[in-house]
């Protein structure tokens, strides 16, 4: 090896360890974030959040979602940072449709 350079050898097969703590919002949160995304026709997570009460009153008066009490409460509290961190791979997924 010649003086200077580094070989860094790794293996793409391992993925990043996380700390240990269970997943907050579990993949049932996640689909109904999903569906409500694309009702709400793929807005921001921002405006996504400051219409997230009342989209899921609304789809609670008309029976268009079934949600368990524990599912409703974690997305009335989601923070519009974590719903963009949720939809991230989908967004890639639906732009990539698009174009």
């Amino acid at each position: 090896m010649k003086a200077g350079k580094v070989i860094l050898k790794g293996d793409i097969g391992k993925g990043v360890k996380r700390n240990g703590r269970k997943r907050y919002y579990d993949e049932k949160v996640v689909e109904k974030l999903k569906e409500i995304w694309r009702i709400m026709d793929f807005i921001c997570g921002k405006r996504l959040k400051a219409s997230m009460n009342e989209v899921l009153d609304n789809m609670r008066e008309n029976d268009e979602i079934d949600i368990s009490e524990e599912e409703e409460r974690k997305l009335r509290k989601i923070s519009a940072s974590t719903i963009d961190r949720l939809l991230k791979r989908e967004r890639r997924i639906h732009k990539s449709r698009i174009v």
